[in-house]
């Protein structure tokens, strides 16, 4: 997170400790480390929560109120169909990893079709999304994308055996 913006490269340190965060509860409880490690993990969880807050959270909320539109409105799925030519992929409780793949879609829309994008957004009454946010939810795509694919593999039915577990988890990383 440091000094990177949207749209800068998110390198393996940067996903490591965000993987860390989210897999340990916080890095500040779980470090054994000394002072001076607790307090660059405290203030990268601060600025990591200040980034979730004042930045994420915004954008998937205007990703949220679009999805809810298409599900809550047979005319609302029916513009957003006529100026895309589809249905927009809903997030859905029971699989952990369609908020990504909503999102994934979402992002191709607004690069292959950004007027078309502006114009669903416009004729539903939501505020359009921005570049800087769509860089957000471009980064929120790479942060998330291994274990997107993780959940992939171990909620399918193809590969439900004992071996494949371990392996999965350890790509993961």
């Amino acid at each position: 997170m440091g000094d990177t913006s949207p749209g800068d490269e998110v390198g393996p340190k940067e996903k490591q400790m965000i993987l860390e965060v989210f897999h340990n509860g916080g890095l500040v409880n779980q470090s054994k480390k000394g002072t001076h490690k607790r307090k660059q993990l405290t203030a990268f969880e601060t600025e990591f929560n200040d980034f979730r807050v004042n930045t994420l959270d915004p954008v998937l909320k205007k990703c949220q109120d679009l999805f809810n539109m298409q599900s809550k409105s047979s005319k609302a799925a029916d513009l957003i169909h006529s100026f895309l030519n589809r249905y927009l992929v809903v997030p859905s409780a029971t699989r952990w990893n369609s908020l990504y793949d909503s999102v994934t879609l979402l992002s191709t829309l607004l690069d292959d079709k950004p007027e078309e994008m502006t114009d669903v957004m416009t004729g539903l009454s939501l505020e359009k999304i921005s570049s800087r946010e769509h860089d957000v939810l471009k980064e929120y795509i790479k942060i998330t994308e291994n274990v997107a694919d993780a959940l992939d593999v171990l909620q399918g039915e193809v590969y439900m055996y004992q071996g494949v577990f371990s392996p999965t988890i350890h790509k993961m990383t």
